[in-house]
């Protein structure tokens, strides 16, 4: 049986051949792989393919990454879209009260009231803490959340997939 084009890809990008591919192994796939990106523009597609946010990317978020369609169109957000991702920063922030950069599960409950409180979220979307703590260390990161944003189609009206 051969091995899948993501295994391939994963392995050739996975340089120092630890399982993963680190962010410096990841700069050099996208400039095989796509036009130069902005520093900014990296920043949100390491955002979008790390979803537990450890700063590494494992086999399972690349094989998601690479399946998609549009994977690297992902990482050119108009203005509009970085406004949208800028804003949903600004309120992690500020949920954020110890400034850890991650949110308990009090801090995430009051944030997920008040977004359905706003109409900005619905009940019927999955915001189960568990589930979306993806690293299991009992607290959630922004690339958790943003996670959790783009499975639910929340920034899908935003043409964020």
């Amino acid at each position: 049986m051969s091995m899948p084009l993501s295994r391939r890809v994963f392995n050739k990008y996975d340089l120092d051949h630890n399982g993963t591919i680190s962010l410096d192994e990841l700069k050099v796939l996208c400039a095989e792989h796509c036009s130069q990106l902005t520093d900014r523009e990296f920043e949100w597609l390491k955002t979008y393919i790390d979803k537990d946010g450890d700063n590494v990317i494992s086999y399972d978020e690349f094989a998601q990454f690479w399946k998609s369609k549009n994977r690297f169109a992902n990482a050119k957000l108009d203005d509009g879209q970085m406004m949208i991702i800028d804003t949903i920063m600004k309120i992690f922030r500020a949920y954020d009260k110890d400034k850890s950069g991650e949110l308990d599960k009090n801090e995430f409950l009051q944030l997920i009231d008040d977004l359905l409180k706003a109409g900005l979220i619905q009940r019927t979307q999955n915001f189960e803490f568990d589930e979306i703590d993806r690293s299991k260390n009992g607290t959630i990161n922004f690339n958790e959340l943003i996670a959790c944003l783009i499975e639910t189609n929340v920034l899908n009206g935003f043409g964020i997939e």
